[in-house]
């Protein structure tokens, strides 16, 4: 199991380790690579540093070990960050429309350009934004995971929000958005 640390995981500060793994741990600050089978998950640490504790940032050496990492690895790589990488509207998102700059990671743009060169990575999973969607961006799908807590509406239950997602065979990838509330799933497939 992998877990992406964000900003409110490490309350005085960025996390030290933004992937937590049961059997191997990425070296402080990020990035980390962890290889599940003939996946290479390579996760990003978005909070480095976290722009007034919220907005997402990528340093220039992480940037630069990203790519390396992109260039040394083999067969198919999903990224994994918390803040958002891509450019999806965040209209009528009630946390981050009043503030757009702290929604997505501030060098999305460096960093899309290097996982578009690579050619190998399947899909970019996210989430900070507090809710699910799905962009492509040069055919990569960028995939926001839905807070599981996030109830939008100050009364009512919390929906308990999340996503699955399957990769195939050929890049395959099938998104399923669900919520234990209202028992709804929605898919997305790609591939």
């Amino acid at each position: 199991m992998l877990h992406v640390r964000g900003n409110h995981d490490v309350p005085d500060g960025p996390p030290e380790n933004p992937v937590a793994e049961t059997k191997a741990v990425a070296p402080a600050r990020g990035p980390g690579a962890v290889k599940l089978g003939d996946v290479t998950f390579l996760v990003l640490n978005t909070s480095d540093p976290a722009l007034g504790g919220v907005g997402g940032s990528v340093s220039t050496e992480q940037l630069r070990a990203f790519e390396r990492l992109l260039d040394e690895s083999t067969g198919p790589v999903v990224v994994l960050a918390h803040h958002p990488l891509d450019d999806h509207s965040i209209e009528g998102n009630p946390l981050f429309a009043p503030f757009p700059s702290w929604a997505f990671t501030r060098e999305r743009e460096a960093l899309r350009s290097v996982i578009e060169r690579s050619a190998r990575v399947v899909a970019v999973f996210t989430g900070h934004v507090h809710w699910g969607s799905v962009r492509l961006v040069n055919t990569i799908p960028y995939v926001s995971v839905p807070s599981f807590l996030e109830r939008w509406h100050e009364s009512g239950a919390a929906p308990g929000a999340y996503a699955v997602a399957t990769l195939g065979p050929g890049r395959r990838l099938r998104v399923d958005f669900r919520s234990l509330e209202a028992g709804m799933v929605v898919s997305f497939q790609h591939g």
